[in-house]
């Protein structure tokens, strides 16, 4: 998918553009049964109050819904995305790969060797 627009990261959609909602809706997209709040908390590696913070603004768009099951004795909450969430989701990635794409050809680089040189870079940088 492009987008035709000379700019096409003017189309890239803010609620998934922040790091920590971009990790929240790629978790959910691969769990079609949902994540607990614990798993994703786990998952994305945020606080109780982050995590929070950031469902509600995902709840708001109407891209995830909360849902309360049973588990035992105790209720847990299960975040899932919502099938405009994954439509809206995959449309931001789709805009996400152009930018890429275009970023790519302005270094004078195939799209795949950025990859392959940011993943080299990022091995040497890493502490340990």
């Amino acid at each position: 998918m492009t987008t035709g627009s000379p700019a096409p990261f003017d189309a890239l959609a803010p609620i998934f553009h922040e790091p920590r909602r971009l990790a929240l809706m790629t978790a959910l997209c691969g769990a079609p049964r949902g994540l607990s709040f614990g798993e994703l908390k786990r998952i994305c590696a945020v606080t109780d109050g982050n995590l929070n913070r950031h469902l509600k603004v995902l709840e708001d768009a109407r891209v995830i819904a909360l849902r309360k099951v049973r588990v035992g004795a105790r209720r847990r909450t299960v975040v899932e995305a919502s099938d405009r969430g994954r439509d809206d989701f995959l449309a931001y990635l789709a805009v996400l790969e152009e930018v890429l794409h275009r970023a790519a050809d302005a270094a004078g680089l195939e799209f795949d060797t950025v990859s392959e040189s940011v993943r080299s870079r990022a091995a040497v940088v890493q502490p340990g």
